[in-house]
């Protein structure tokens, strides 16, 4: 997902980090298993559905996918 990846690359670029930096995607990598982590948590609590949840999955998937696109 290119145009996912180019986003979330330009917000750390906005910021003075880059993905391509391997200390960065590390620490981005550690936050997105904390994200995945919570939505998986809300769909065990029922306040996800499951459609949502894959489809939240599949979405942060690919988003925690950026550094390997860049």
């Amino acid at each position: 997902m290119p145009a996912l990846a180019e986003t979330v690359e330009a917000m750390f670029l906005e910021e003075g980090l880059t993905l391509t930096d391997p200390a960065t995607a590390h620490a981005f990598d550690v936050t997105m298993s904390a994200v995945v982590l919570l939505v998986q948590g809300a769909q065990e609590e029922g306040v996800l559905e499951t459609d949502a949840y894959t489809i939240l999955r599949r979405i942060l998937d690919d988003m925690r996918a950026t550094p390997t696109h860049l």
